[in-house]
């Protein structure tokens, strides 16, 4: 686990100052009287930790208010515009990533980056990374790295959503029908126990180590987290087998090409996370419930930061820690209660901020950025 110095600087390219002084550029108008509200303030420096998903990276007292400064300067601010030397995130480095030596990046659109190896059009090449957020392909490019392969590593590494896409002119795709995995149906008030944990976990792997498990790890999110400890990462970095031309599932277009990866079919995805159909009082309706949250509800979450957190993992051991002393699956008014300790609106804040921060970078808009 890296400490929270570290992530700033590797997620957010900020660089904190030792000893930590507030430059008055980052300054914003907190409340000073009892009952005073400031639109994304918060009080508690452990609250503007937790949106920022480092609570559990144990942030030493020195650190804690440049931590807290930082989470004010987007929250609260209007319009922030990040400068030097706080960040590292000049208009001059984006040459470092469009003029690339080895590496041919392309932006297709917001949500859809990609990237190659020089010396061979992009199309032809065996596959291409695929990364949906801006912010992501800022981090990777920052990196000690040679290789497609390397970066797919590091993402892995991360949890961040990516593909590794096949360019396919003319794709007609007609995904393969698969043994549709479920966890089955339970009767209402169905008590829950170790065993059928125990269950679960034996039919997670079994989907993981079929041709879902390459999907699965690189959904990123909860998803991904189910499915780290299982997959291996070889079958990642050496791309997706030549069927996913016809039986895959188009995550971008380019040159008229689409851009084809294999897929997660949404039983098998409801499955990883542990769910269930469970029937209600309601005749014959029924409701799901799952060991962990479903990717939707995670997703639309506070805890979802663009990678798996410091704090999502303490999360997600704790939750451990609970079903083996009894905790029960539960469904999704529950899994959304269960995680709104974290405000989505206002922990996502930095997060979007930044991802679009990035894409200005990537097309040369430098409006993020002040002198």
């Amino acid at each position: 686990m890296i400490d929270a110095v570290t992530t700033l600087r590797v997620k957010y390219r900020f660089v904190a100052p030792e000893p930590y002084v507030l430059d008055d550029r980052m300054a914003v108008a907190l409340p000073l009287e009892e009952g005073e509200v400031v639109s994304g303030a918060v009080k508690s420096p452990r609250t503007a930790l937790g949106r920022l998903g480092m609570v559990a990276t144990n942030p030493s007292p020195q650190t804690v208010p440049c931590l807290v400064d930082f989470y004010h300067f987007f929250a609260v601010k209007e319009e922030p515009r990040i400068f030097s030397p706080l960040w590292d995130f000049a208009p001059t480095l984006r040459s470092k990533i469009v003029a690339n030596e080895y590496f041919h990046y392309r932006r297709v659109n917001t949500d859809c980056h990609v990237i190659g190896v020089r010396g061979k059009p992009l199309v032809d090449q065996w596959y291409l990374l695929v990364i949906y957020d801006a912010r992501a392909v800022i981090e990777v490019f920052h990196q000690p790295i040679n290789s497609v392969g390397q970066m797919v590593r590091y993402l892995i590494q991360q949890g961040i959503s990516f593909a590794t896409a096949k360019p396919v002119r003319n794709a007609r795709l007609t995904p393969a029908r698969r043994s549709e995995f479920t966890l089955g149906y339970r009767q209402l008030g169905y008590d829950f126990g170790l065993s059928d944990y125990a269950d679960y976990e034996k039919k997670r792997s079994d989907i993981l180590c079929g041709s879902a498990g390459r999907a699965a790890l690189t959904r990123g999110g909860i998803v991904w987290r189910l499915a780290v400890d299982i997959v291996k990462h070889k079958r990642i970095t050496d791309g997706p087998t030549s069927s996913v031309a016809w039986n895959g599932k188009k995550v971008g277009e380019m040159d008229g090409r689409s851009l084809v990866d294999g897929y997660l079919s949404p039983a098998e995805e409801d499955t990883i996370c542990g769910t269930y159909k469970v029937y209600t009082h309601f005749k014959a309706q029924t409701e799901d419930r799952s060991w962990f949250p479903k990717a939707s509800v995670w997703e639309l979450s506070g805890y979802n930061q663009g990678y798996w957190t410091a704090d999502n993992e303490a999360w997600y051991q704790k939750r451990l820690v609970e079903i083996q002393h009894g905790a029960k699956p539960r469904n999704a008014k529950e899994w959304r209660n269960a995680l709104k300790d974290i405000r989505a609106g206002t922990a996502t804040k930095v997060k979007k901020w930044y991802s679009a921060a990035s894409d200005k970078f990537l097309q040369g808009d430098f409006s993020y950025w002040q002198d």
